[in-house]
Parts: structure tokens; sequence; C-alpha cells
């Protein structure tokens, strides 16, 4: 019986240490990844947190104010786009089909010719995709595309939420493709 209690009085300080140690180094990484302030480390002990997280923060943050790309169906009136992933229709993230299409209107966007230049709109963007020609024909060489057909492409920021009371339209740029798809 008292082997018994000793091994489990083992395993328990073991997982306490264990939890310690990973509870340091979440906070280590945070006050490092700070801006300098009072809790701020030495260069030393930065240098030592970085060993362990090389990568830091910065994998999982995007400058939110940067700017943001969109793809319209010019042929009827829907959104190609299955974004953003924590929609009720995506199943709050559980159906990641909205992920690829990302990776493909970049993919479509790099196939782009470099003499095509994009528009600048100062009113909603469909208004000025609809008043537009085609631009371009571009393949999209997917196995599985989703985004086929007369394409209107918005670049644009977003309107910050302090202004989203008001009727503010930011300034975007915008470009309409036609994409050839093989596999439809």
């Amino acid at each position: 019986m008292n082997d018994f209690s000793s091994d489990k009085s083992r395993i328990g300080l073991f997982f306490l240490t264990i939890c310690a140690c990973l509870t340091i180094l979440l906070f280590s990484s945070i006050i490092v990844a700070l801006p300098k302030n009072p809790l701020s480390t030495t260069v030393r002990a930065e240098f030592l947190v970085k060993q362990f997280i090389p990568q830091g923060w910065g994998f999982y943050s995007r400058d939110p104010r940067s700017d943001h790309l969109y793809a319209y169906s010019m042929s009827g009136d829907t959104d190609m786009l299955s974004w953003p992933n924590n929609k009720i229709r995506n199943v709050f993230g559980l159906n990641r089909y909205g992920r690829a299409q990302g990776i493909e209107l970049g993919l479509l966007i790099s196939k782009l010719p470099s003499s095509l230049k994009w528009k600048t709109c100062d009113k909603d963007a469909k208004n000025c995709l609809d008043e537009m020609k085609v631009q371009a024909d571009i393949a999209n060489p997917t196995p599985n595309a989703s985004l086929c057909g007369d394409l209107g492409i918005v670049s644009g920021s977003l309107v910050p939420w302090a202004w989203s009371q008001y009727k503010v339209v930011p300034t975007s740029k915008v470009m309409r493709v036609n994409v050839k798809c093989s596999k439809r």
C-alpha cells in the first residue's frame, strides 16, 4: 500500500513539474513578444526563450489592416468564396473547404500578366466590377478548381470596427478576369 501511494505522489509531482515548466515557457514567450515595457526581460533571457520557440507568436498573427482579397462571380450575384471559415455554412470551422480557396485565389493572381493593372475603385466594388470588361483570360491549374468563369477580384481594406456604424466605403482595387478550369 505504501509503494502505491509513493508511485502516485511521484506521478503527481512529475505532472505538476511539467505543467509548471510549460506555464513558465508560455508566459516567457508572451513577455518576449511584447514591446519594451516594465515586464521586459534581458537580451539573454529573450535569446533563451527564442531557442525553444523560434517562431514566437508571429505565425498566428496577421496585420488586421492589410489588404484582403475577395472574388465575386460576375455571371450571377453570388460570392465565390466560402470565407470566413467561422460562418454557419462552414459549420463554424469544421468544413475546411474555404481554406483551399485562398490558396487558389492567390495562385490565380500570380498567373495574371504583369502588364495588367488593378483599377482603383472609390465606390462599392461590385458596382465597379459591373462597369468593367474582362481584362484577361487565365487558366486555373488547380485539380479541383472552385473559382471558374467570369470573376471579379477585389483587393481592399476592411472597414474598422469603430467605423462600422457609418456608411464608409473604403477605396479598393478591382480586376475582372475570365478563369478557365480544365476539370469542370
